[in-house]
């Protein structure tokens, strides 16, 4: 038996991680915000588009944009709170939920049937091309995903 062989499974979910982090931060700042990166932005309340309380993002979300759920427009609005309102560090939410996504798909498919159809499961979310693009967005996609 080799040494890779005897490795555990989850010690290849790292590498894929660092990976799929890689895709996405390569990208935080490669082009210019978008229309619906805008939409995002006003309808958190943020930059020059607020500043918002939580409620007054509710109704904004209600009014404005009723098929969308406020949950994403409350996080991005308290995360660039955390981080500022330049547009790499609120793209970064995406990355992060993105790689809790990957971690956790992981994780679910281990808990269910075996840790390999969870690596295999990782691995087909991480190299998604679709997905790779998604974790530089400012949009819900990720969160989605995550949730």
């Amino acid at each position: 038996m080799s040494r890779l062989q005897r490795l555990p499974v989850w010690v290849w979910i790292i590498p894929l991680l660092l990976l799929v982090c890689w895709l996405g931060a390569r990208s935080l700042d490669a082009d210019s915000i978008w229309g619906d990166e805008y939409f995002s932005l006003h309808d958190a309340g943020v930059s020059y588009f607020g500043p918002l309380s939580p409620p007054g993002i509710w109704n904004r979300v209600a009014l404005g944009n009723p098929w969308h759920a406020p949950g994403f427009f409350l996080a991005l609005n308290a995360w660039s709170r955390l981080v500022g309102a330049n547009v790499p560090a609120l793209r970064a939410m995406s990355l992060f939920f993105g790689l809790l996504a990957v971690a956790w798909t992981y994780r679910l498919g281990r808990d269910l049937l075996s840790a390999r159809v969870g690596l295999f499961a990782a691995i087909i979310l991480g190299t998604s091309a679709f997905y790779a693009h998604f974790l530089h967005e400012m949009r819900v996609y990720t969160l989605f995903t995550f949730l």
